[in-house]
């Protein structure tokens, strides 16, 4: 005969052999080890799952969630690489901005030390022609230190936003933010190819 109760966990109808009685065995729906009781203590029930017998050392398997755990999961943790991405791709287009408008507005001078660089034959010879550059302006001008500046923190910012990019499109939720990320990536060096023949020297 089968032994008919109620899991004291989630409540669910469940049966065991009678050679279970008084024995602890897995609820087939939470999992919960519990103790079968004696004797029935439910009317009888039409497939009524059976529990299964809990053996020593056991270790009972959790339940997997069920698919609409996953999906609250997702939405309660959104892809954040992805809004990185996205933020710093627009960190770089302000980079380039800022770093445009400075070219522009030493557009002569930077012509002239552009010049000045592609004259040289050698090593020796560049920085000869930049010493003399320096001297003939007192020092190192500001908006060189400035350009330099900002191109090391494009170079740096570039590089994350290609493995925030990537990783984010790996994952569900905001994809198209991570796509946009990585197409800004993608034009940044033809920005740079660009700036490079605007600052040629003109005719």
């Amino acid at each position: 005969m089968a032994i008919r109760f109620q899991c004291s966990s989630c409540l669910q109808p469940i049966e065991v052999d009678d050679e279970w009685a008084s024995k602890a065995v897995a609820c087939p729906y939470c999992r919960t080890t519990i103790t079968a009781p004696a004797e029935s203590t439910i009317a009888d029930l039409t497939e009524i799952p059976m529990a299964s017998p809990l053996a020593t050392g056991h270790t009972v398997p959790t339940q997997p969630p069920s698919p609409g755990y996953v999906q609250a999961s997702s939405a309660q943790h959104p892809n954040r690489i992805a809004m990185i991405a996205f933020a710093l791709a627009c960190g770089e287009v302000l980079l380039l901005a800022v770093m445009q408008w400075i070219m522009a507005s030493h557009r002569l001078e930077v012509e002239e030390f552009v010049t000045s660089m592609e004259s040289a034959t050698g090593l020796s010879e560049m920085v000869e022609a930049q010493s003399e550059f320096f001297k003939a302006r007192g020092g190192i001008p500001r908006w060189l230190v400035a350009i330099v500046a900002l191109e090391v923190m494009a170079g740096l910012n570039w590089a994350a936003i290609v493995v925030c990019g990537i990783i984010g499109v790996r994952r569900p939720n905001r994809r198209k933010l991570a796509i946009t990320a990585l197409v800004v990536a993608g034009l940044v060096p033809i920005v740079f190819c660009c700036g490079g023949l605007f600052l040629g020297p003109s005719a």
